[in-house]
């Protein structure tokens, strides 16, 4: 149905004058009956039922049904100015905001220009961030609707059917992925940092999120090790056929664990929906914003993801209807022993000792029992330190070794480069650390004293 607005707008002044005649007096006839004396109220009350529920001929518009408020606004309107009252009247500011504050289009459209990428709801973070004082006066639909209005931000819509999919409980899957980061700094080199990410399948809780920086070091056992460490054993973990998920490693400490490894479909990416998902709103509210500064160290991108993630997990899920944190706490949690853990996830090399019982590993030269000299054993090591690695022959443990001088306190690993500066994603970077301090802090300040009081 055409927008009343829309119509008397492309009208001529005489013309219109008569259509906005017709309009009021079409509107008295809809709210005549109402205005009978003598009625009682519940006589009116009837009256005003059958007024609502039918819908009646409109002089250009066709059958046309109207709202309770509309007929109580339209008979305040009569009882005020007669028929001028019911006279349609356009709204004076059309076409402008009336809830966005001064200047916020604007300075919303100025930072959309900077960075195309970001959506709404990291526009309007942006925003907030430049203009504290607009906080809780901004609504993300109505500045999404005004920009979208204006052509800044075009909707994205999906383009195949799948069905979904929702485990029964928190703790019962855990879907881990990989995705690529930013470039950061690791000494004097520049790599793209890779950030692993174990998430809970029902509650969307982030169990674990770290950026490291090569992917074929074992960072996903690492990450599943912390995340364990943490919340206990899922029953299921659900991966994709990456080279770094099918590893004998990684099989080798699940089956160990009493953990069920999944795969998805070979070109079925959709099974990662959720992980597909939390990565689209990471790279939108922080990812794209560390990309546009200069590259940082390893350390400070760790901080931002906790940073960052301590406001998803308060925020509520757009399907759960529940943030994250308050969906998880109703799981139950399966501990895991701490030793078994850690030697489940040791990574698995084969070494030949030599004839003076040295193992050459990492770069460096690790002393073993001279009667195995000649013989192959299996070195099981954590890559993140190597001061010590376990001598494994025929599938049994024989010892423990350490080298006469550690060189390298963990593996080895490689580099890459980048551009540019930021201002507003910088100023939003430092926003979200010094929120996250404050959050802190407070969270600090409410410990309860064992008499009771509150520590201040």
């Amino acid at each position: 149905m055409a927008d009343p607005e829309s119509i008397f707008a492309r009208l001529s002044h005489r013309h219109r004058k008569e259509q906005l005649l017709l309009e009021a007096a079409w509107r008295y006839q809809v709210l005549s009956p109402l205005l009978q004396s003598g009625l009682t109220p519940h006589q009116r009350c009837e009256v005003r039922k059958r007024i609502l529920e039918v819908p009646h001929p409109h002089p250009w518009r066709g059958e046309v049904k109207v709202s309770g408020r509309t007929l109580r606004r339209w008979v305040q309107q009569y009882a005020e100015n007669r028929l001028e009252g019911l006279t349609y009247q356009g709204r004076k500011d059309r076409k402008s905001s009336r809830k966005l504050p001064q200047g916020a289009l604007e300075l919303a459209q100025s930072i959309f220009a900077d960075d195309n990428r970001l959506g709404p709801t990291q526009l309007l973070r942006h925003l907030i961030s430049a203009r504290p004082e607009w906080k809780g006066k901004i609504s993300r639909s109505t500045l999404d609707r005004h920009l979208r209005a204006l052509g800044v931000i075009r909707l994205t819509r999906p383009t195949a059917a799948y069905r979904s999919f929702e485990a029964p409980e928190p703790g019962a899957i855990w879907q881990g992925d990989i995705v690529h980061g930013p470039q950061i700094l690791v000494g004097d080199k520049q790599v793209t940092a890779k950030i692993v990410t174990w998430i809970d399948d029902h509650s969307r809780f982030v169990l674990h999120i770290q950026a490291y920086e090569n992917e074929r070091m074992p960072a996903i056992e690492d990450s599943l090790t912390q995340a364990i460490l943490k919340y206990g054993k899922p029953l299921v973990i659900y991966v994709d056929n990456g080279k770094v998920y099918c590893g004998h490693a990684l099989t080798m400490a699940c089956s160990q664990l009493g953990i069920r490894k999944r795969h998805t479909e070979p070109n079925r990416p959709e099974g990662k929906g959720k992980q597909e998902r939390f990565y689209r709103t990471l790279r939108g509210q922080l990812l794209n914003e560390v990309e546009g500064i200069e590259p940082i160290p390893l350390k400070r991108l760790n901080g931002l993801l906790a940073c960052w993630l301590s406001i998803y997990h308060a925020t509520e899920h757009s399907k759960t209807k529940e943030t994250p944190a308050e969906r998880f706490k109703r799981g139950t949690i399966r501990p895991a022993d701490r030793i078994v853990l850690e030697e489940a996830f040791l990574q698995w090399a084969e070494r030949k000792v030599s004839k003076q019982g040295i193992v050459d590993f990492g770069g460096q030269h690790y002393y073993v029992d001279i009667s195995l000299a000649g013989h192959h054993v299996i070195v099981r090591y954590n890559p993140f330190d190597i001061s010590k690695i376990n001598i494994w022959r025929e599938g049994k443990k024989i010892g423990q070794a350490t080298p006469e001088k550690l060189i390298y306190p963990s593996l080895p690993r490689p580099p890459k480069p980048n551009e540019g500066r930021n201002e507003h994603s910088e100023r939003y970077l430092k926003t979200l650390e010094e929120g996250y301090l404050r959050r802190l802090q407070s969270q600090v300040n409410q410990i309860q004293l064992p008499d009771g009081g509150v520590h201040e």
